[in-house]
């Protein structure tokens, strides 16, 4: 049956997937690059194409110490509006537009 998972090329928005309507799912969607590069191909061919982005909204080694030094922690707006989430891969997002819904657990 071969390989069934769908696989993404770096800078060439090209996936490769056995359906016409797959769902793409990226574990480590740090700079939401996946989500661009699907959102993009929609547009180019009209296509139904959807994606699942997980990320841990990683803060920087230096921040996290500077943040922890001030007495803040993981779980406070002002801690995590600092991490990769917030201030990388949901602005990207938001300026590509689509159908986003952004889901924030721990």
């Amino acid at each position: 049956m071969g390989n069934r998972t769908p696989s993404i090329k770096p800078r060439t928005n090209h996936i490769v997937c056995p359906t016409e309507d797959p769902l793409i799912v990226d574990l480590f969607a740090g700079s939401g690059s996946t989500g661009d590069a699907v959102v993009s191909m929609n547009r180019a061919d009209g296509g139904s194409r959807r994606c699942l982005l997980l990320s841990m909204n990683e803060v920087p080694v230096r921040k996290r110490r500077e943040l922890t030094a001030a007495g803040l922690a993981e779980g406070d707006e002002d801690f995590e509006a600092w991490g990769m989430f917030r201030r990388t891969l949901m602005p990207r997002l938001q300026a590509v537009g689509g159908d986003w819904r952004f889901v924030l657990e721990r």
